[in-house]
């Protein structure tokens, strides 16, 4: 049974405005290494110095670290989840996001999605990266979205670009269009969640410790760990593959 995230967050704390892969990756990194005593800089080091603020800031106000850095229970539950990770992400966007939560179900506009996270702080660039964030975790966890609501999508400078919902096309000038609606798919294999976060977070440490100009061992170990972590989900003995 997939228990309820225990934390309480205040109506007035700005929703967070980091990539929603931030959080992701350091579950996985948790899961793989253990959970530390508190997520300082020194932890976040792989990081850029810049998004660790903003990191740490979302992170409190969704009350998964406390005012010290310490996690949180809900942290600790998100990290010891498992297979339940989405529902338990999902729990937490219904609990954080109340009133985005009801703008899906009413089948609500973009600009009414953002027009209400402007009421709660957000503005300009990072209006749109809070919405992102809100709109990936909600997706992640199988939470109900206006199909009126546009997909967004990391820009190629860092920013954030947007794009019209693909569920409705308008048609184009001068093109008829069928009557019949589209085949059904066929049904789609979804990967492991935690597996493809794995690899992700693999990737992010290959490539950090080829960008580095110095062997660092902390970062080596990470990268071993978590080679021995994937092997084991494989059946395959380490060193072996």
């Amino acid at each position: 049974m997939v228990q309820s995230t225990q934390h309480s967050v205040a109506s007035d704390t700005a929703p967070p405005y980091f990539p929603f892969r931030s959080l992701t990756n350091l579950l996985v990194r948790m899961e793989t290494e253990d959970i530390p005593r508190r997520l300082d800089r020194g932890y976040l080091s792989n990081m850029a110095g810049g998004s660790i603020a903003q990191f740490l800031t979302g992170l409190r106000s969704l009350g998964l670290i406390d005012a010290e850095e310490h996690p949180e229970r809900a942290l600790v539950e998100l990290v010891e989840a498992g297979d339940q990770r989405p529902a338990l992400i999902g729990n937490l966007v219904r609990e954080r996001y109340p009133w985005a939560v009801q703008l899906g179900e009413a089948k609500a506009t973009h600009q009414e999605l953002e027009e209400a996270f402007r009421a709660h702080g957000p503005t300009g660039s990072t209006l749109r990266k809070a919405v992102a964030f809100y709109l990936a975790a909600a997706r992640y966890g199988g939470v109900p979205l206006s199909p009126f609501f546009k997909e967004t999508r990391p820009g190629g400078d860092g920013a954030i670009a947007v794009r019209r919902s693909t569920t409705r096309r308008k048609r184009k000038d001068g093109q008829g269009a069928s009557d019949q609606p589209p085949p059904p798919k066929p049904p789609e294999d979804r990967p492991d969640e935690t597996q493809t976060m794995r690899r992700e977070y693999f990737d992010l440490l290959r490539e950090k410790a080829a960008s580095s100009d110095s062997i660092d061992t902390d970062l080596l170990d990470r990268i071993e760990r978590l080679i021995g972590v994937m092997d084991a989900e494989k059946g395959v003995p380490k060193g072996e593959e």
